[in-house]
């Protein structure tokens, strides 16, 4: 991947794509809440993976004053789709969400590990976040509770990744976590240009 390929010029685009990964955990609620702040508790499992966004929304920056789109891909869970991500997924200029249950399922992390290799195995580059569901279940701690959250925490600090726990259902951490996912990206692409501006300038000097 080339230096400029995970970029934009951000005086001509604010558009940022995000891609929800994991397994059959929530992730569609998540973005429902996000883009619409509905939640359905019947809501099915998406069943395929299509490669165009789901649904995007407009959000502020405050620390920037600026507003960034963010356009966000919801992906199937299923395993038998798994191959086939990275034909449906952005290219380039995108972030990931990586989802995870960490009540219900047993071997939450571990199947997170796999759409993280996978993703990595395309994008070595591309900034991966973890977001842990259902935060709600908390009242009623489950077996697999305690395990898959220190699994988690040390996935975190394998991959240099932030957590967010976050519920759907409360409309809990949700929207905080979209606005630092934007604002972290919107950092990165300012110190980019800023970068790519002094080198500009060296260069009109030597000229």
């Amino acid at each position: 991947m080339s230096k400029g390929e995970n970029t934009v010029n951000i005086h001509n685009q604010s558009v940022l794509k995000i891609v929800l990964l994991g397994g059959i955990v929530g992730k569609t609620n998540i973005l429902n809440r996000f883009i619409g702040n509905s939640f359905d508790p019947y809501s099915e499992a998406t069943l395929y993976t299509n490669n165009e966004p789901a649904g995007s929304k407009t959000i502020s920056i405050p620390s920037s004053k600026v507003n960034i789109t963010l356009e966000i891909w919801d992906t199937s869970g299923l395993e038998r789709y798994l191959f086939k991500l990275p034909a449906y997924i952005p290219r380039s200029n995108f972030v990931a969400i990586v989802c995870i249950d960490i009540y219900e399922c047993e071997d939450a992390v571990k199947n997170a590990d796999n759409f993280i290799t996978l993703l990595k195995n395309h994008y070595s580059s591309i900034p991966i976040y973890l977001c842990a569901t259902k935060y709600d279940l908390r009242k009623f701690p489950s077996k697999y509770h305690e395990t898959n959250l220190e699994k988690l925490m040390e996935l975190s600090e394998t991959l240099n990744a932030k957590v967010f726990k976050t519920s759907a259902k409360t409309d809990f951490n949700v929207e905080e976590m979209f606005v630092q996912i934007a604002e972290d990206w919107w950092c990165n692409q300012e110190e980019y240009y800023k970068l790519e501006t002094e080198e500009n300038s060296r260069c009109e000097d030597v000229v």
